[in-house]
């Protein structure tokens, strides 16, 4: 129920828009879709043994919408993915995929309105995503809502402060997980110092409400950011956090940002690390590190990405580690003709769960081709290889292979 009563108030904000567009000067743009699969999967619950295989038919239409006027600006993107399985009627899962963003100018330079909201299907578990294994297991629906009221005080020709309040609500459809609501009042400053040197300030205080254990929460953080080569940046944000639990006590811990992304012709390449809490579907609130690297090169033909990371996921309170993943991925396209172009993708992961006490492996690969048949209208053919292996746990060692035959084409 309160997945369409969300749906249609998104709905209904985006039909008024358009009936405005009809009647003011503005631009607008609107470009609808559709994307027909088939797909052959030969273990669709990720068992170790008596594996059920299925055939998945999926039909996607969908449509994009972008909006600008003197007023507000309209960011929308929309599909509705209907799944029906051959054998396995249970199975079927349909969800919708919804993206509205907006940008209300209430006084031109001073007050704005940001309304914000995200449905999408994600993963229950933090450290191990499920959506790059199945289209259903351990995942949820999930919507996020963001409004945004804020004041824009342009303090001198290279100061400006930004203060406002940010509601933030994020629901599950799965029973499990945790919804949360969020009430967040933010200052930031930014000085630019030079034509490319900015230094940012930002002070908030959230107030989280949740079934589990709800909490308010203080932040500073403070850091330059540079630029010196074009579109290539050095940023680091350094600062603290204290966290009041309403049953645990208080927790006070040092939270920061840096990297650095170089780019120079064809060829970017980025280092980041950082040090803060990240939401955790089944327990609200967890701490991360995280430490990133990563290489794309690439021309209109062929394109190459390799990344490496480290993720660490600790308790809030006494930072116990509660996981850790490492990651790396490796992705190569080539465009053999103006309307072939194949596609080999590779992920490899060691994954570590201190609170189930599992450590897996997963490996992942994905072999694409695409054919242009028309302007707007693509043929593909997409092979993908799941292993899973665990020396803790027999149901976390499986393998799955799924065979998807797709029509896409937009209008």
């Amino acid at each position: 129920m309160k997945n369409r009563t969300r749906l249609t108030a998104c709905a209904a904000i985006v039909l008024a828009s358009l009936v405005f567009s009809l009647r003011a000067s503005a631009e607008l743009s609107v470009r609808p879709g559709l994307s027909v699969s088939e797909e052959y999967n030969d273990n669709i619950f990720l068992l170790p043994k008596d594996e059920e295989t299925d055939y998945i038919t999926r039909v996607v239409p969908s449509v994009g919408l972008q909006y600008k006027a003197s007023l507000w600006d309209w960011d929308v993107a929309y599909a509705y993915d209907y799944r029906h399985y051959d054998r396995h009627g249970e199975a079927d899962n349909n969800t919708h995929t919804a993206t509205i963003t907006n940008v209300t100018r209430l006084v031109d330079q001073f007050l704005f309105l940001e309304v914000q909201d995200k449905y999408d299907r994600v993963s229950l578990s933090l450290t191990r995503d499920y959506t790059q294994e199945s289209i259903f297991v351990n995942q949820s629906d999930r919507n996020i809502l963001q409004l945004n009221p804020f004041f824009l005080f342009h303090l001198s020709q290279s100061t400006t402060l930004k203060t406002g309040y940010t509601y933030r609500n994020i629901w599950f459809k799965d029973p499990t997980a945790v919804d949360q609501f969020n009430h967040e009042v933010s200052a930031e400053a930014k000085t630019e110092m030079s034509p490319r040197l900015t230094f940012t300030t930002s002070l908030s205080h959230t107030g989280n409400t949740n079934r589990e254990e709800g909490y308010r929460r203080i932040d500073l953080v403070l850091g330059p950011r540079y630029e010196f080569a074009e579109d290539s940046y050095l940023w680091f944000a350094i600062g603290g956090a204290r966290l009041a639990f309403e049953k645990t006590g208080t927790a006070r811990q040092l939270t920061g940002d840096a990297g650095v992304t170089y780019k120079r012709s064809l060829h970017a390449l980025s280092f980041k690390a950082g040090l803060n809490y990240v939401d955790d579907p089944l327990d609200t609130l967890r701490r991360e590190e995280r430490y990133e690297a990563s290489l794309k090169s690439g021309n209109d033909r062929t394109s190459l990405e390799l990344s490496v990371g480290l993720f660490t996921y600790r308790d809030t309170m006494d930072d116990r580690l509660e996981g850790r993943t490492y990651k790396s991925h490796g992705a190569v396209s080539h465009g053999f003709t103006r309307t072939w172009r194949g596609l080999c993708d590779l992920a490899v992961e060691r994954i570590d769960d201190k609170q189930m006490s599992v450590l897996s492996y997963r490996y992942v690969t994905d072999l694409r081709i695409d054919y242009q048949a028309a302007e707007n209208l693509t043929l593909s053919v997409d092979y993908r290889y799941l292993e899973s292996r665990s020396p803790d746990v027999y149901q976390f060692s499986y393998n799955n292979n799924r065979i998807i035959a797709e029509v896409k084409q937009t209008f």
